[in-house]
């Protein structure tokens, strides 16, 4: 079991008007995750369809679900670089072996070492979201599926 850490962070004078800036912190190995440092995309930034085609009424919930649906189902279609892309489609045990290597390395095997620093989340309009890898539940959202 590892956790994974996951960052949405908005501009509270343009939120839900424009949609927020969702990246993984926890270096992840996953063809629809940025594995880069690029000049106009954040490393760890997250490749789905909400929020490339952002609408005001999008709930931070939808935005989840599609992003935990890509650990079920990776789109080799949208990928971040072809070489994984391709990895995936025709050497899935090596692709396997590195997101295995990825996860033992970067993702935290404890979930209760984590606090955050409520304040800072605060001051920066940020929430960060953690979840387990193992299980990819989404029971941590609640039902009443507050803004950020």
């Amino acid at each position: 079991s590892f956790a994974e850490r996951l960052s949405a962070r908005y501009n509270p004078d343009n939120y839900p008007k424009k949609p927020p800036d969702v990246y993984f912190i926890t270096p992840m190995y996953h063809v629809n995750i940025n594995p880069l440092k690029l000049t106009n995309v954040r490393l760890g930034h997250v490749c789905i369809n909400t929020l490339n085609h952002w609408k005001p009424e999008t709930s931070m919930r939808e935005v989840l679900k599609e992003i935990f649906a890509l650990f079920y189902v990776p789109n080799p279609n949208s990928p971040y670089g072809l070489d994984r892309a391709d990895e995936l489609r025709f050497n899935k045990p090596l692709h396997e072996a590195k997101i295995k290597y990825f996860t033992q390395k970067y993702a935290n095997p404890n979930l209760k070492q984590i606090e955050y620093n409520k304040t800072k989340i605060h001051k920066s309009h940020e929430k960060l979201i953690l979840f387990d890898t193992s299980q990819f539940s989404n029971e941590f959202i609640s039902d009443n599926d507050e803004q950020l």
